[in-house]
């Protein structure tokens, strides 16, 4: 089953980072990416994804938001948030809001790969690093 991704980041360098790592597995097809919660909700328009690999810090609309719209239009997406933000409580609002992946920026490009296979098939992710227990 190949898994279908969108990349949102307002920092094209970390877009382009993550698709040059994404493009490498076989079972991993890049939808399209987008630089706010805005351009995201409208690439999802023309192009359905299973994972939403998002950035919590978003202009306009943070990622918390945005993640909150993208599962009111699509509840079978699946969203995981890469952030630098560890704090407990922006992970809970994350949670509260329906994603079902947290990761830290900083983490192993591997990790990235099991948290999309993982929330894919209907499970949820959290970086190891975070200490606080998630829904």
């Amino acid at each position: 089953m190949t898994i279908r991704v969108l990349l949102v980041d307002d920092h094209w360098e970390v877009r382009e980072r993550l698709r040059i790592l994404l493009l490498k597995e076989e079972d991993v097809e890049l939808v399209g990416e987008a630089a706010d919660g805005a351009e995201a909700l409208d690439v999802l328009e023309r192009l359905p994804a299973e994972v939403v690999v998002m950035d919590l810090n978003l202009p306009e609309v943070d990622g918390i938001e945005t993640a909150r719209r993208i599962l009111t239009d699509r509840p079978d997406t699946r969203v995981v948030i890469v952030s630098l933000q560890s704090d407990p409580h922006y992970v809970k609002e994350s949670f509260k809001a329906g994603v079902t992946g947290y990761l830290l920026k900083d983490c192993a490009f591997e990790e990235l790969v099991e948290a999309v296979h993982t929330v894919a098939a209907g499970g949820t992710y959290v970086s190891p690093e975070i200490e606080i227990g998630v829904p």
